[in-house]
């Protein structure tokens, strides 16, 4: 089973599968905050059904979009709804980023986006479905495997950016470094202002220098439970070029 979604912008719809895996706002924050200054060819790793692609190729109109997934599954949805909002240049891979190098070239995006799995095999609750298993824990990829498919393709100076926990924020800062991504910018999420931030974003450069900016605190909902003015401006205007 499947259901047909609506972005709720210029009409951009998305194929998603009805008991698997479905994009959250993680994938929306990702792929509406990504910095898009120069970037003529992106590429999102774990692309899943391809909502990170979709936008940045229908909303924020990336010349040329890219997205790799080992569900073929998954991918296939990402290709038909690619297709459904006609855009000629997004171009999606069923393939394992662990061998990046078979299916793109090396150093060729400017911009490199992930949405990774969050959870470490043999960590917290499993799901029994196999598609939010895969999409939740480093089952088929771990973060030491995005960062290296991210560092091949990447030009030099480009920009990756990923969305992951905040229990896991020092790994991913010590690891980027270790990668030669180097971390320039930082998004703390907040679901309410009252609470702790759950997820942040961080932008890197490929061998960039040392200088890290924190930015203004996003949050998420009202104490009403209604989306705040941040957030409504981040959604239907994302940032700009």
């Amino acid at each position: 089973m499947e259901t047909l979604d609506d972005l709720q912008y210029n009409d951009l719809k998305i194929i998603q599968s009805a008991d698997g895996f479905r994009f959250g706002m993680d994938a929306v924050l990702l792929a509406n905050l990504a910095p898009l200054s120069g970037v003529k060819r992106a590429l999102d790793l774990c692309c899943g059904n391809g909502i990170v692609p979709v936008l940045l190729a229908g909303k924020r109109q990336v010349d040329s979009v890219s997205g790799i997934d080992i569900n073929a599954g998954e991918t296939e949805r990402a290709v038909r709804s690619a297709r459904l909002n006609g855009l000629a240049g997004l171009h999606i891979v069923n393939g394992d980023i662990r061998e990046i190098e078979k299916y793109f070239g090396y150093e060729s995006f400017d911009l490199v986006t992930a949405n990774p799995p969050y959870l470490k095999a043999n960590t917290g609750r499993m799901s029994s479905n196999p598609m939010k298993s895969a999409a939740r824990h480093e089952i088929y990829c771990t973060l030491g495997d995005v960062l290296a498919a991210a560092f091949k393709v990447l030009r030099f100076g480009g920009g990756f950016f990923m969305v992951h926990r905040t229990e896991r924020l020092a790994e991913v800062l010590h690891e980027c470094r270790n990668s030669r991504l180097e971390p320039k910018r930082l998004y703390m999420i907040y679901p309410q202002a009252d609470k702790r931030p759950d997820l942040f974003l961080v932008y890197c450069i490929k061998c960039g220098n040392p200088d890290m900016i924190v930015e203004k605190p996003i949050i998420i909902y009202n104490n009403d439970g209604s989306y705040t003015d941040d957030y409504l401006k981040i959604y239907y205007g994302g940032e700009t070029k």
